[in-house]
């Protein structure tokens, strides 16, 4: 019995899941123009590794403080449908039924919204989120979240405690990533597995033999 975790940004789905819900969200409202150039540099920091997430997530709750809760969910619905569904590797879900199969959990582990990620029930066998959460009082999202954030070495942190807790250690589990930033929790299970990943992670992906796998087709894919 182990866990199989999975990143979802440009791991499990094509893309980031906060670049395909702007519209939506810019549409609503909810973000300004300035908010969606403040993602795209966000993004492209992630990807030169010199990204201030603490920094980065303290200025992306803004928008939605005072925002009804459940005026958002049903954005999300709508968000997760018709922009993030069609981008999911169907690789992906095929790789996560056949954990499940062997009696394996399923858990997703991102610094993307629990929230929006909930969803992703609709489609794969899920057995946990551990992913960022804003908090909400009165009906209301409010200027607050889960800490630790789930970037970097914290996501070794948040996955060994999930982990513990069902009486499991890191070595018989396994992290499916593209990011060198999640290099911590690769060096830390016993089953790291690289896809589509970044250059840097592909280099040290070959150094180490951790194996390499390229997920292409979509959902959203005509064949």
């Amino acid at each position: 019995m182990g866990i199989a975790f999975f990143d979802v940004d440009h791991t499990l789905v094509q893309g980031s899941t906060a670049f395909h819900c702007t519209g939506i969200l810019r549409r609503e409202g909810i973000l300004t123009r300035r908010d969606m150039v403040r993602i795209a540099v966000a993004h492209l920091r992630h990807h030169l590794g010199i990204l201030d997430y603490e920094r980065v997530y303290a200025m992306g709750v803004r928008p939605f403080v005072g925002t009804s809760f459940d005026g958002c969910c049903a954005i999300l619905d709508e968000a997760f449908r018709d922009c993030v569904k069609p981008h999911i590797h169907v690789d992906g879900i095929a790789c996560m039924q056949a954990h499940r199969a062997a009696g394996e959990a399923v858990v997703l582990l991102s610094a993307s919204s629990a929230w929006l990620l909930e969803r992703f029930s609709q489609v794969a066998p899920i057995d946990g989120v551990v992913a960022f959460r804003q908090h909400v009082r009165d009906g209301r999202f409010i200027d607050d979240w889960d800490r630790p954030i789930p970037y970097g070495v914290n996501k070794r942190t948040l996955a060994e405690a999930y982990a513990a807790k069902a009486g499991i250690g890191l070595d018989a589990c396994a992290f499916y990533s593209d990011s060198t930033s999640d290099q911590p929790l690769l060096e830390a299970v016993g089953r790291p597995v690289a896809v589509n990943p970044d250059p840097r992670l592909r280099w040290t992906a070959w150094r180490r033999g951790w194996p390499v796998v390229q997920w292409r087709r979509t959902m959203g894919s005509r064949t």
